[in-house]
């Protein structure tokens, strides 16, 4: 995978799968290729070489509309329309009823917020409404994500910027309500990916490690370690 004609590779040789059922989750230094990962797998880049394949199924075969469908993609800046909080939720699924809907944020943890809104689902949020706060803009993303239902669910460093309780809240709601999907998530905290089925350890571009937790730090001198024991000190 390159950025572009004549350019360095971003991505060499990078293989893996991820099953329905497991969280595989991405670590690396900044400029390692981990948010192209994620792109690619959400179909939103094209890879120069290689497959991308969802259910069996090379990305570039699937619609537009069919990927967006499949495929959950939660990063750190979670858009949200200057509309009502329902009408955000109904752009990830048209088809969602009012029962659908309340689940959703019930489970995302977003009911209390709504339920102490004047005027409930139908608030105006953005510029012109109600403030989201950023760990509100991560449930949000969180019920528009399991109104998809989607085969993939991809988490790109979503809560990097937010507070320890509130990344520790959208952790393990996440792990709980996708526990039965293929979960992609690209860690910049190691502390939010410890109990990760695997863990691959991007370096330059490459694979340069993969295991569990456990596994990787029991490599004392290598990269997963270094990076873990690095991020302890800092804490």
């Amino acid at each position: 995978m390159t950025s572009g004609p004549d350019m360095p590779w971003v991505l060499r040789g990078v293989s893996f799968s991820v099953s329905r059922g497991e969280l595989v989750a991405i670590v690396g230094a900044s400029g390692a290729g981990k948010s192209t990962i994620a792109l690619l797998a959400a179909g939103l880049y094209a890879p120069t070489e290689g497959i991308v394949r969802l259910s069996g199924r090379d990305t570039q075969e699937w619609t537009e509309s069919e990927l967006a469908q499949r495929v959950a993609l939660i990063t750190q800046e979670t858009h949200v329309f200057h509309d009502t909080i329902r009408r955000n939720l109904l752009y990830a699924n048209e088809q969602a009823t009012e029962p659908d809907i309340e689940r959703a944020c019930q489970a995302a943890r977003l009911g209390p917020l709504i339920a102490s809104l004047p005027d409930g689902y139908d608030t105006q949020v953005g510029e012109r409404g109600y403030r989201l706060s950023g760990g509100e803009r991560q449930r949000l993303a969180v019920a528009r994500a399991l109104l998809k239902d989607a085969h993939l669910v991809v988490l790109d460093e979503p809560t990097s910027q937010l507070d320890a309780e509130t990344e520790l809240l959208i952790k393990e709601t996440t792990r709980q309500l996708f526990a039965d999907k293929a979960v992609l998530t690209i860690a910049h905290r190691l502390s939010t990916i410890l109990d990760a089925n695997r863990i691959l350890v991007l370096d330059d571009g490459n694979i340069a490690e993969e295991g569990t937790h456990d596994s990787l730090m029991a490599r004392s001198d290598g990269r997963y370690a270094a990076l873990y024991s690095a991020q302890v000190r800092e804490a």
